[in-house]
């Protein structure tokens, strides 16, 4: 299962993703779009996008989506691999500093950040459970 939600924890799949898994994933999350990056900024999640999953291509990507304002151009630029994650990004299109970290790192962080009256933890995608079940 790609997903297990427990009482109060939201545990999702160690990356790398497969490119599908990457794309359910970052699907899955975009409700996150426009809401805090954390709690200690003001910077407003702008994209949820999948990345490649190394570091040095990760920062490639970052840099192709400052330029482009795009994820999809920005992932397709020079990347061929395989491996993938999903970040989430904020500032980009703000006067604050870019701010980015993998979903998965953002999650545990910020489990009780309040999405429309909803903690993250409840956003369990429960197509993406279903369809790794």
């Amino acid at each position: 299962m790609l997903y297990i939600a427990f009482e109060n924890i939201f545990f999702m799949k160690q990356p790398p993703f497969s490119l599908i898994e990457a794309q359910a994933i970052c699907k899955e999350y975009q409700s996150l779009i426009g809401h805090r990056f954390s709690s200690d900024s003001n910077a407003t999640i702008d994209c949820i996008a999948v990345s490649p999953f190394d570091q040095f291509n990760k920062n490639r990507f970052l840099v192709y989506y400052l330029l482009f304002d795009d994820a999809k151009i920005a992932l397709s630029q020079d990347y061929h691999g395989l491996l993938y994650d999903v970040i989430i990004i904020a500032g980009a299109k703000g006067e604050h500093d870019m701010l980015h970290a993998d979903i998965h790192s953002w999650l545990q962080i910020n489990k009780s950040i309040s999405c429309y009256n909803r903690e993250v933890t409840n956003l369990a995608p429960k197509s993406i459970t279903r369809m790794y079940q």
